[in-house]
């Protein structure tokens, strides 16, 4: 189906791309959902790397790319220079500093600028005093719903999370055997297709882990505990599977839930204590007392079915 038609303005980024909605905000970047013209028109994800606060090396981490289904394809990165801006437009700026709370999908043209958000607070910098070559879009394959969006449809059936945890578990899977970790899997770092379709996105602070773990700003309610200090493996990702399996089957937290010793605590939560098992032992603060793999994770929720 053609994408050229919208109900509301787009934005030129060079001779083929355009911005159509802004669609996401995080930490590092903005993300808009565009398309690319031509014979074929295709709806795209563009995320826009904020210069004051991603580095050259989080540009080649978030510019990983894998060829495999259940990993988001990141087909190039771009910067204003490239597309042969002559000066950065104000809506882009305005996107990297538009700071809705809490945030939902609008527009390009209702993004509200407030540019004292929290990312600037990160850098001396303003975004007025970076050249076109510091700022860099990422051009993605665009998934139009989150896995939290997702699951929610389908009441979390079971039968939906087995299927979507094993695609997961997939992707994982190919990127360990590159030899990188993500170390920020959770529930918004997965989106879905319109076939349903799971992918692992964001790889801007995964690692390859025999080089060394990169002491980044991670969220201690995701991440495992080992990576904090510098280190970390597949196992690593494993935990944050484990709190992952059991947000999506409960929309709980492992983590409040302490050892899950009575019966009345599992039947609240609707699923079954071997599945709980599962998540715990992914979720073990020592990594020697995790499951070793991925495989070994996805046997053990496999018996349960």
């Amino acid at each position: 189906m053609p994408v050229r038609d919208y109900s509301h303005e787009t934005y030129q980024l060079g001779a083929s791309l355009q911005a159509i909605d802004h669609i996401g905000s995080g930490g590092n970047a903005a993300v808009v959902r565009g398309f690319v013209d031509g014979e074929t028109p295709r709806e795209l994800a563009l995320k826009l790397l904020d210069p004051r606060c991603v580095s050259a090396d989080i540009r080649e981490r978030e510019n990983r790319k894998f060829d495999h289904p259940n990993l988001v394809r990141i087909e190039e990165l771009l910067n204003l220079s490239d597309l042969g801006f002559v000066h950065v437009p104000d809506w882009y700026s305005t996107i990297l500093n538009c700071e809705p709370e809490p945030f939902v999908s609008h527009p390009v043209a209702s993004c509200s600028p407030d540019p004292d958000n929290w990312r600037q607070m990160r850098n001396d910098k303003t975004l007025a005093e970076f050249g076109l070559a510091d700022f860099f879009i990422l051009v993605m394959e665009y998934c139009p719903m989150s896995l939290s969006e997702h699951i929610v449809r389908h009441s979390r059936s079971m039968k939906e999370v087995h299927r979507i945890l094993t695609e997961v578990c997939a992707g994982l899977t190919a990127m360990h055997n590159e030899g990188i970790i993500h170390t920020d899997l959770s529930i918004d770092n997965i989106l879905v297709t319109n076939e349903g379709v799971a992918k692992i996105a964001d790889f801007g602070l995964s690692e390859r882990w025999e080089e060394g773990i990169t002491k980044f700003i991670r969220d201690p309610s995701l991440a495992a505990p080992e990576l904090f200090g510098g280190e970390g493996d597949p196992r690593s990702d494993i935990y944050s599977l484990g709190l992952l399996a059991f947000e999506l089957a409960t929309g709980q937290n492992l983590l409040d839930y302490d050892l899950m010793d009575d019966d009345e605590d599992v039947s609240e939560l609707n699923v079954q204590r071997r599945f709980v098992a599962v998540c715990k032992q992914a979720g073990q603060f020592f990594p020697d007392e995790r499951f070793g793999t991925v495989g070994d994770f996805l046997e053990a929720l496999n018996k349960i079915w």
